[in-house]
Parts: C-alpha cells; structure tokens; sequence
C-alpha cells in the first residue's frame, strides 16, 4: 500500500471510529461506492478494533467483578 493510500485508510479510520456504530454501515457503503478494496480494508480495522474494545470490556468486567466479592 502506497503512502497516500494508507493515508486516505487512515482519515478513513478515524472517521469512522467517531460516528456512533450504527451509522458506520452505511459510512462502509459510502466509501465502497468509491473504492470497495479500500471500503474492505477499513472494515477489517474497525472489525479489529471493535474486538479489542470488546476484549478490553469483558477483562475490565472480570476484573471489576472480583473486586466487588
């Protein structure tokens, strides 16, 4: 991936990390409109970060709960 291109993933990214998740589906179609390769590629970051935020919440769960016993 060339360096304006990563660039462009990037804007992208963070973007669509500030809208509410119910609107990033249709941020997704907007973006596939233009580039789909690039639309897949920014669905796999947030699909990546949306499992490490979801991971980050069930340990801090955990860990909050063994706290309170």
């Amino acid at each position: 991936m060339d360096a304006q291109r990563w660039h462009r993933l990037e804007e992208l990214f963070h973007h669509a990390t500030a809208l509410p998740h119910a609107e990033r589906a249709a941020f997704l179609d907007g973006v596939s409109t233009d580039d789909p390769d690039l639309a897949a590629e920014l669905a796999g970051l947030l699909n990546a970060t949306g499992m490490s935020e979801a991971f980050v919440e069930e340990v801090m769960r955990r860990a909050v709960g063994k706290e309170r016993r």
